[in-house]
């Protein structure tokens, strides 16, 4: 059976409405993979101007789509194939050039038109036009370039299966393949260990049971395989899908292999809509093309107020006139070019794939490639959880540090502060000034003292807001107030609650409070600066405030969580942050995290270098803390 690409599948026994209704279902998984990015994806991490009045949250199941057509379409490559090296050349010439030119103009307009944490460097761009840079820890030009990575692992798996004829029983294979995805995911579910990363990765065990149901479509459709083992790999597919994914893809799951035995029998009728049957030559580069892109357009224009929905409609159509331009420009002419300078080459008929004389030396080179792979997998997964370590350095105390005026258990309000560098010691010192002994008591770093800025428990030279809001603090007879705070300058949310040397300090100093005695009536959180200059996803950021939460709430302090809007340093990036604090706060949905100062509004003229306070803007801060906290009720 022959094939041209994967948008046009032509075989001896297949009709043009058959080829069409293929395409269809393509137009189908991209778009609605389009909608969920320009939905709900985008929501989460540059958080749209107003709320949605609708979303596409399943829109991501398109992939899976994908997936299974894959597996349905890698027969009739591999049948084509005369050779390994043909079975090669027609995945580069498909995928490849149309591949390097949307990473390339991608890039370019990202550089033209930058957001926190979408640009990347030219050697990551380099890294992009390999396909397989995710398994080494390399960032995507386009978020949307994950799954290319396994397409390529699944293509190599194939032709190393047709090199030493595995795919003659093409279901014992799947079986077995299946099988350990199985135990792989109870292993996991059940004792809470499964095969070492690596391994799980480079054998596809997340996502096979999805090409697997495309290639059980196939036999059932071109070569009659309708038996028992037909069946039990059917149902291992779906018992995969049951034990590793939730419930909505289990839906997907049971109506995928009835929505590709209709489109090859020429029985799906909506899936030969010319709309779509267009859409469906265009996935490919449409896919490739539309999230990044379309981002940008989409911020650029509500930021100038144009409505939400309509921006969806704008970028979705110039993704799509970028996507023709690059079907016509690159995809088809590069193709046919490429695969007739390919048949020149391969004039002579040598025989068919499996019983080719060259089998051992290609599956030989499948192995080296895959191996790669999986130590890059390995090395990727490492970089992952390294990625929340730091060097955690905050100033100890001094040797003639004033013991603390209070003593432990003695009923003195507790302030928990927490943060990053303007919840540190970072503020202008203002010239000629001489730090001044504050009545005001510290605990951090397990001891408890009386001492001026800078604080200990926190980085920085210079002043901190907090020795500012000490004199505000309201005092009734007899009443105390104690301080403990812990920040480091630089830090993500997710360096303070993943695993890491952070929140290994965190924890201590939640346990130090509880070990003596001093029980904190409110909690506050300064912080926000690094997520927003590295562009972590908005949605990221309110999960790690759940996540805080859950540690004071596992420490025993129900005090109120005030989180202040301070996401401001040199540049206010993309404001999705902010955008997704306001809105959570409006919501009320978690009242004991509640709203605090917003510190963006002022920014940068309450800062001596764009970024943290200067001794008007320290002041400033601190009423606003103390305005928060006391509603006004606080030391004039």
């Amino acid at each position: 059976m022959r094939v041209s690409s994967d948008s046009q599948l032509a075989s001896t026994e297949a009709s043009n409405a058959r080829l069409l209704q293929l395409d269809g279902l393509r137009a189908i998984a991209a778009l609605a993979v389009v909608f969920f990015h320009y939905t709900t994806r985008y929501d989460e991490v540059l958080v749209h101007q107003s709320p949605l009045l609708f979303g596409f949250s399943g829109g991501y199941l398109g992939v899976q789509l994908f997936f299974a057509i894959s597996g349905f379409v890698i027969f009739m490559t591999l049948e084509h194939a005369k050779r390994p090296s043909d079975f090669v050349f027609s995945r580069f010439s498909r995928l490849f050039p149309t591949y390097w030119v949307a990473v390339l103009v991608t890039w370019g307009i990202t550089i033209a038109l930058p957001l926190p944490g979408n640009v990347r460097s030219p050697g990551e761009v380099l890294a992009n036009l390999t396909m397989v840079h995710e398994q080494f820890g390399v960032r995507s030009v386009d978020g949307a370039y994950w799954s290319l990575g396994i397409e390529i692992i699944f293509y190599l798996w194939m032709l190393f299966l047709a090199c030493l004829g595995g795919l003659r029983r093409p279901t014992w294979v799947l079986i077995g393949w299946l099988s350990v995805s199985l135990l792989d995911a109870g292993g996991m579910h059940w004792i809470g260990r499964g095969l070492p990363y690596a391994m799980s990765r480079i054998l596809l065990l997340e996502w096979i049971a999805w090409f697997a149901l495309g290639m059980l479509v196939y036999g059932y459709w071109r070569h009659q395989r309708r038996g028992r083992l037909e069946l039990l790999a059917l149902f291992l597919a779906w018992a995969v899908i049951v034990v590793r994914e939730p419930v909505m893809h289990w839906l997907v799951a049971a109506a995928v292999p009835w929505l590709l035995v209709l489109a090859a029998s020429d029985r799906l009728a909506f899936a030969s809509l010319r709309p779509l049957v267009w859409v469906g030559a265009l996935s490919y580069p449409l896919y490739l093309i539309h999230e990044q892109l379309g981002w940008l357009g989409m911020h650029r224009m509500q930021s100038l107020g144009v409505p939400v929905p309509l921006t969806m409609m704008i970028s979705l159509a110039m993704s799509l006139v970028l996507a023709l331009a690059l079907h016509r420009l690159v995809e088809v002419p590069c193709t046919a070019i490429l695969r007739r300078w390919w048949s020149a080459r391969r004039k002579s008929p040598p025989a068919q794939l499996a019983r080719s004389s060259s089998p051992l030396f290609a599956a030989s080179l499948v192995l080296a490639v895959l191996f790669t792979f999986s130590v890059g997998g390995w090395a990727s997964h490492q970089w992952q959880r390294s990625k929340a370590r730091i060097d955690v350095a905050v100033r100890d105390w001094p040797p003639e540090a004033t013991p603390c005026k209070v003593t432990p258990h003695s009923g003195a309000k507790v302030l928990l502060i927490m943060g990053q560098s303007n919840a540190g010691s970072h503020a202008l010192v203002p010239t000629g000034d001489k730090p001044a002994s504050l009545a005001i008591d510290l605990f951090t770093l397990g001891r408890c003292g009386r001492i001026s800025d800078p604080l200990p428990g926190t980085t920085g030279e210079g002043r901190s807001v907090w020795t500012a809001l000490a004199p505000l603090l309201p005092s009734e007879e007899g009443e105390e107030w104690v301080l403990s705070v812990l920040a480091v300058g630089g830090t993500s949310m997710e360096q303070w609650v993943a695993s890491s040397p952070l929140r290994k300090m965190l924890e201590k100093h939640l346990a130090d409070l509880n070990r003596e005695g001093l029980k904190p009536s409110a909690v506050l959180w300064q912080h926000g600066e690094a997520d927003s200059l590295k562009g972590t996803p908005a949605k990221n950021y309110l999960q790690g405030l759940s996540a805080l939460r859950a540690m004071l709430d596992s420490s025993g302090i129900d005090a109120p969580l005030y989180v202040a809007r301070s996401t401001y340093c040199r540049t206010s990036g993309s404001g999705a942050i902010g955008r997704a604090l306001d809105r959570f706060f409006a919501s009320g949905s978690e009242m004991r995290i509640l709203q605090g100062p917003n510190f963006d509004l002022t920014a940068p003229s309450d800062r001596w270098d764009r970024c943290h306070f200067h001794e008007q803007g320290r002041e400033q801060a601190a009423r606003r803390w103390a305005q928060t906290l006391f509603d006004g009720n606080y030391r004039q």
